[in-house]
């Protein structure tokens, strides 16, 4: 399910996925994928692969192949590191 938050910011809500181990992931989470989240750190794809490596850096979940952050710990990390 895909909300409009603003006219140009889409997020992708826990309803449509599911977590590896086949459970839901927890509804109203708001996910960001690789390039939304590069966007938002203003970095390129290989610094956020280099940050990835920064063990107190959030971890994506894995939906299938697909590698999503959870908003919520991005911004947590964010303020930690301020």
């Amino acid at each position: 399910m895909w909300s409009n938050s603003s006219p140009k910011s889409f997020h992708r809500t826990a309803q449509c996925f599911y977590t590896s181990q086949g459970a839901p992931a927890m509804p109203h989470e708001i996910f960001l994928t690789s390039a939304e989240l590069c966007q938002l750190l203003r970095c390129s794809s290989t610094t956020l692969w280099r940050m990835r490596q920064n063990p107190g850096f959030p971890q994506p979940r894995h939906f299938g192949r697909r590698l999503l952050w959870v908003r919520r710990d991005v911004e947590h990390f964010l303020t930690l590191e301020a």
